[in-house]
């Protein structure tokens, strides 16, 4: 038997505008239905909507502007509440035990601990079950807005991933003894470059930057611009106009075997690809208390995502016009399903320039995790996280669970429902 709890979303809307305090609240929006899903193999991350029912608020232009995807002044807090039994407040303890000391609490309760408190004053909903309620913030960029005629609007949002997605390179290199902005990045370590891009894109938001994942040098890519004399006057990684900020990043953290993605608090991360945590997530089917599986299916696939084998292909010009090519690789055995990547490394390399490897062998470590798929439909769990370790005991075979790891967790707010990807499934 599924276990009985209450769920609330809420939308709340913070004015986060440079020129003002910062991040203050300017709105709660009760939601009718929505969703939020994080994805190790999404970019972004965080992805969600919600729908509410439109209020008198809504038709002044300063409100609609709140939600205004073009307007980064404002972004939106989706507050995930769940609560597993019925709890008495604070005021009921007050109310009987009036203005004396914390001694009447213990005579009433005797010597032991606060959860002597807690199993008089806490009323389970599912018998046995004492879980503390869960509340989850995912702090988001407003993509889209869409009133309809039925008297709602639905907001799109997401994860910081999607600036850098928005943001294109607009300066150039100069060949005449000049350099117009960002056109050559300078830093030649990846942790220094990542920070300078975030400073660039998203200036107003200090961004944190948490780093796992080994620093990585960018030396060797490093591309000179001369002057009419010949002589270097500068020299750093080449962001080529029109490229936007994300896929300037993503050859180099590639070549770390590193993944770059923006959390749901808004920090941002380098670490390894599908870094696990140490979180848990057990989901058991049957009828038994506790069991929280409400669907499953099983399968396995050649056709999806799985692959035996990595090719990734690089293409460079020399400073001197030539053309190179390279192909690194790392394939299993058989050579049976090669997944082949393309990378253009641009113009004016060195002559004795050569890509480092080590990308084949970080693409080819995230796609050994899947192939296998057990998509599991459960009782949404705003506690549970992606890379947590996850045992899966389906109704047919309970004493012989499944067990993995988390590669992405859907919660709907309508139904109450969550979906849950795996990865590296035993």
């Amino acid at each position: 038997m599924p276990s009985i709890d209450r769920q609330t979303v809420t939308a709340h809307i913070y004015d986060v505008s440079p020129s003002g305090p910062g991040a203050v609240l300017a709105r709660s929006l009760a939601i009718e239905s929505g969703s939020c899903t994080i994805d190790q193999t999404w970019t972004p991350y965080v992805q969600g909507s919600f729908t509410y029912p439109v209020g008198p608020l809504d038709e002044f232009p300063a409100n609609r502007a709140q939600l205004d995807p073009r307007n980064s002044n404002y972004r939106v807090t989706l507050e995930m509440r769940q609560q597993f039994s019925d709890s008495d407040t604070v005021a009921v303890l007050t109310t009987l035990f009036g203005s004396g000391t914390v001694a009447a609490l213990t005579a009433a309760y005797g010597s032991g601990t606060v959860a002597a408190i807690t199993a008089q004053r806490n009323r389970p909903w599912t018998v046995g079950e004492y879980r503390r309620p869960v509340i989850r913030k995912a702090n988001l960029g407003i993509r889209r807005y869409v009133r309809s005629d039925d008297g709602t609007c639905t907001v799109t949002l997401a994860s910081d991933e999607a600036r850098l997605q928005d943001y294109r390179q607009w300066g150039l290199q100069g060949g005449d003894g000049t350099v117009a902005p960002f056109g050559l990045m300078g830093p030649t370590m990846l942790v220094a470059l990542i920070k300078f891009v975030l400073a660039t894109v998203i200036p107003t938001t200090p961004s944190t930057l948490l780093v796992t994942a080994d620093d990585y040098s960018l030396a060797a890519f490093n591309v000179q611009i001369f002057n009419s004399s010949g002589a270097v006057i500068a020299q750093g990684v080449d962001w080529k106009f029109g490229v936007t900020a994300w896929d300037f990043l993503a050859p180099y953290v590639q070549l770390a075997g590193a993944r770059l993605w923006c959390d749901e608090s808004n920090i941002w991360h380098l670490d390894r690809l599908l870094e696990p945590t140490d979180g848990t997530l057990s989901l058991t089917g049957g009828t038994s208390v506790g069991a929280s599986m409400l669907g499953y299916s099983e399968s396995i696939s050649r056709d999806d995502e799985w692959y035996d084998g990595v090719a990734v292909h690089y293409t460079w010009t020399t400073t001197a016009g030539v053309d190179k090519e390279y192909v690194e690789w790392d394939i299993s055995a058989g050579n049976s399903h090669v997944y082949i990547v393309d990378r253009d490394l641009g113009d004016n390399r060195p002559a004795g320039f050569w890509p480092p490897d080590g990308a084949a062998a970080a693409i080819k470590r995230q796609l050994d995790a899947v192939g296998r798929a057990v998509p599991i439909v459960a009782v949404n769990d705003f506690a549970a996280d992606t890379g947590s370790a996850l045992t899966i005991a389906l109704p047919f075979n309970l004493d012989i669970p499944i067990t993995g790891r988390v590669s992405a967790i859907g919660w709907d707010f309508g139904s109450g429902d969550m979906t849950v990807t795996s990865r590296n499934l035993i």
